[in-house]
């Protein structure tokens, strides 16, 4: 059902760009895509929800310069998340210029992960902890696999990208898309085995 949505959303929006109705399209993009934007942005940067946001704006900004561009050779939602994962990895690249920045954050990344849970039924403490430890072990991954892996697995329910959007996004064969979404997978359970002993 949402793919459905998806793909009404997409040709309401070709249909838009084709009548030169730019601020209806970008509006339809906004509507339907701003909290996956979102999402993925505050994934990619870690939690930083301040960043995040100013990250999404920055996503719609350059939409708003390529809107009169965009052909429709891909999804609306694809389009925009590689607009996302590019604008994400150029904050990232400017963020980790300020290291001492980033070795407060991973410090306080760390007690927040190694802090006790607030939860009271011993299932929600299991649970959280393990969360907590993903969360970790996905910050510890590469800016791309990260990248690689929100975009597959945590987008978010149930709008998650498939493989071959996520291959459309870098320009890859499904092929190519698939073999490096493997190559993450293993990273991220090394990272998780690791520091699990």
């Amino acid at each position: 059902m949402a793919e459905k949505a998806s793909e009404s959303v997409h040709d309401e929006v070709r249909t838009a760009i084709a009548a030169g109705a730019y601020q209806q399209a970008l509006e339809l993009l906004a509507d339907a895509y701003v909290d996956t934007v979102y999402r993925y942005c505050c994934r990619m940067l870690r939690g930083d929800t301040g960043r995040a946001r100013d990250v999404t704006q920055q996503v719609y900004e350059e939409a708003c310069k390529g809107i009169v561009g965009f052909r429709g050779a891909s999804s609306a939602k694809t389009w925009l998340l590689a607009i996302a994962r590019n604008q994400c990895l150029k904050e990232l690249v400017v963020h980790e210029r300020h290291s001492d920045l980033l070795h407060m954050h991973r410090a306080d990344l760390a007690r927040r992960v190694h802090a006790e849970p607030s939860w009271g039924s011993e299932a929600d403490v299991l649970s959280q902890d393990g969360l907590r430890r993903l969360q970790w072990a996905l910050d510890q991954l590469e800016p791309e696999e990260r990248s690689f892996l929100i975009m597959r697995f945590g987008v978010g329910v149930p709008n998650e990208l498939s493989v071959e959007e996520i291959a459309t996004i870098l320009g890859l064969s499904r092929a190519s898309a698939y073999r490096k979404l493997k190559e993450a997978l293993a990273r991220l359970r090394r990272i998780v085995h690791d520091d699990a002993t």
